[in-house]
């Protein structure tokens, strides 16, 4: 009898593979590295291995799966089940996936693009929830998209509609690897955020993260600019800003062509939240038909942290709470003496939790910290530790010794954690905490 499902998400950088049961209850996770300068031959053959590692964990056969589904970036034709091109992927054109697939595995196996998987997703189970009327967007190397209109999913003729990244939005800008240029998906996603940075560095501007990377512009990173906007920053506030104006154009454009009752905004770039969202929802406003743009609300995408247990907004972010993490487990697992880097811990957490986070500190003994607090409360945005004192003042708020800085704190439902003799607190609401 066939009891599960095999669903893989391949990715540039990793392929995520997981196992759930016919009521889509989540049986076992894996990620691996995807290793796609190795070629499509290498990556097909890794996707064949994590299937038969998914099995070989569960003690289960291929008699016991119902069918397998893929998301592979890219244009394709999911009848048929062949792989166009991909942008992230050397080498890859017209690949028949499901062909190759087939070679190893009985059941049956579909493919789809990447982004429009998600869009199912956010649609069947999370943001879009009972939607007749959205988009979806993921921010990450690029601007991915995916669109329902009057409650069915858009292909159109070669099922590569809806490609809201590669719209025009200059006549002579950036050069885009679809053969194009100027398209919006090379200014608003992760990678255009920092080029749009690094141009102006490098035209004589300053900012704080140049100290971060030791004036080394190829270690900047997109989480950076969150980071530097919380501290004042001007560039980087100007950057986000110019982002989410740019952002807000290519919306105001979906919104007038496709009539949207929701947006949700998805991929890395979306833990930006409020800094980057606030200029996309003003612009979208100033510049979209006002009945279509009032009825159209944006929203950042439910993010899985966990084994989901219930759906519930924090920090302004929409997020599915899961139980505590092991923190002493998770201690022992991190290398000593090392400083773990914000990409490592946020694959770390990934591939052995479950966790989607991201982290601002390089203090390792900070991250973990954070890390757990964050997965523990199911919240995905960017934390922010202070050190509570014996004798001091924090915030201008809380006055008094550490007993009575944490009887406040915890009466406002902040979390505190205890490493030792020491005490850190986070903050949801002001996002940071001054010490004095």
């Amino acid at each position: 009898m066939s009891e599960y499902i095999i669903g893989i998400d391949l990715g540039g950088t990793n392929i995520k593979a997981a196992v759930f049961n016919l009521d889509l209850q989540l049986a076992l996770e894996i990620r691996r590295a995807t290793e796609a300068y190795k070629g499509p031959e290498h990556v097909l053959n890794k996707i064949k291995h994590i299937v038969e590692e998914l099995m070989e964990k569960l003690n289960i056969t291929e008699k016991s799966i119902y069918c397998m589904g893929m998301g592979v970036p890219g244009l394709l034709d999911p009848k048929e089940g062949i792989s166009f091109f991909s942008p992230n992927f050397p080498d890859w054109e017209n690949i028949h996936v499901v062909n190759e697939m087939k070679k190893s595995f009985s059941f049956p196996i579909f493919i789809d693009n990447d982004v429009r998987v998600n869009l199912y997703g956010e649609w069947l189970f999370g943001a879009g929830l009972k939607s007749k009327n959205l988009v979806l967007i993921t921010l990450g190397t690029g601007l991915g998209s995916g669109i329902v209109v009057d409650g069915k999913v858009l292909y159109g003729a070669t099922s590569s509609a809806g490609e809201i990244g590669h719209m025009n939005m200059y006549r002579e800008g950036r050069p885009c690897r679809c053969g194009s240029s100027g398209c919006l998906g090379r200014y608003v996603s992760a990678t255009g955020m920092v080029k749009t940075l690094v141009e102006k560095l490098e035209e004589g501007r300053t900012s704080i993260i140049e100290e971060w990377v030791n004036h080394d512009n190829s270690k900047i990173e997109a989480y950076m600019l969150s980071q530097a906007y919380d501290l004042h920053d001007n560039l980087a506030i100007e950057v986000m800003h110019e982002t989410g104006k740019i952002l807000g154009f290519g919306l105001a454009n979906a919104i007038n062509l496709f009539n949207p009752e929701i947006i949700i905004i998805g991929g890395g770039m979306s833990s930006a939240g409020d800094r980057l969202l606030n200029t996309v929802r003003e612009t979208i406003k100033a510049h979209s038909l006002r009945i279509s743009s009032e009825a159209c609300k944006v929203v950042p995408k439910i993010r899985i942290v966990g084994s989901p247990h219930k759906v519930e907004n924090s920090g302004g972010s929409r997020v599915i709470i899961a139980p505590p993490l092991d923190y002493d487990r998770l201690m022992k697992k991190v290398p000593e003496g090392k400083l773990i880097t914000n990409n490592a811990i946020k694959d770390y957490l990934a591939e052995n939790y479950n966790a989607d986070y991201t982290c601002p500190v390089s203090s390792r003994k900070f991250i973990v910290l954070a890390a757990y607090a964050s997965v523990e409360r199911g919240v995905d945005i960017t934390p922010y530790w202070r050190t509570l004192k014996k004798d001091g003042e924090l915030n201008g708020k809380y006055p008094g010794g550490i007993d009575e800085q944490k009887r406040l704190l915890e009466a406002e439902g902040h979390t505190i954690i205890q490493d030792n003799n020491h005490y850190y607190v986070m903050d949801f609401e002001e996002k940071q905490f001054h010490l004095k």
